[in-house]
Formats: structure tokens, C-alpha cells, sequence
């Protein structure tokens, strides 16, 4: 009767490890996963944004080039991302 006992015991200990280590995979990759999508980085430089258009600087004299309804919307993308800190030029 007690190596019965013990069986029950390490049995039921085991178990109970095995789902905790279960619960706790899961807590830290739905974590992982949140922080994943809440943080991505926008971060773009100077010359990359003019791959955002058709063709410029955004300077006075050679504005960014907007020619597709694409390049609105990457307009509206960076303007809402803060990337345009000085006086930007665009041309239609």
C-alpha cells in the first residue's frame, strides 16, 4: 500500500510540473507575441523615403514625385509616422 502511496504522489507531482511548465510556455509566447506586433520600427532616413515616391528630394526645387494612388498612401503613412520633422515638398 505505500509504494501505491508513492506512485500517486510522484505521479500527481508530475503532472502538475508538466502543466505549469505548460501554462507558463504559453503566457511568455502570447507575451512575445503581443510585444512583437505592439513594437515594429518605422524608423526610415532621408534616402529612403524617396523610395516611398515616384522620384525628388522633397526639397523646393525637386519635390517628391506622388504619381499613384500608392504613393498617397505612403504619404499618409509616413506624415501619421512622424517622419517629415522640416518643411517637406510634394508635387501631383
Amino acid at each position: 500500500m505505500r509504494d501505491f502511496k508513492k506512485v500517486i504522489y510522484f505521479s500527481l507531482i508530475t503532472v502538475t510540473s508538466f502543466l505549469a511548465l505548460i501554462i507558463s510556455t504559453m503566457a511568455f509566447t502570447t507575451t512575445a507575441w503581443f510585444t512583437t506586433i505592439l513594437h515594429f520600427n518605422t524608423h526610415t532616413n532621408a534616402s529612403s523615403i524617396s523610395n516611398y515616391y515616384a522620384g525628388g528630394t522633397g526639397t523646393e526645387t525637386d519635390p517628391y514625385l506622388i504619381a499613384t494612388p500608392r504613393h498617397v498612401y505612403n504619404f499618409s503613412w509616413l506624415q501619421n509616422s512622424g517622419i517629415y520633422p522640416t518643411k517637406t515638398y510634394f508635387k501631383l
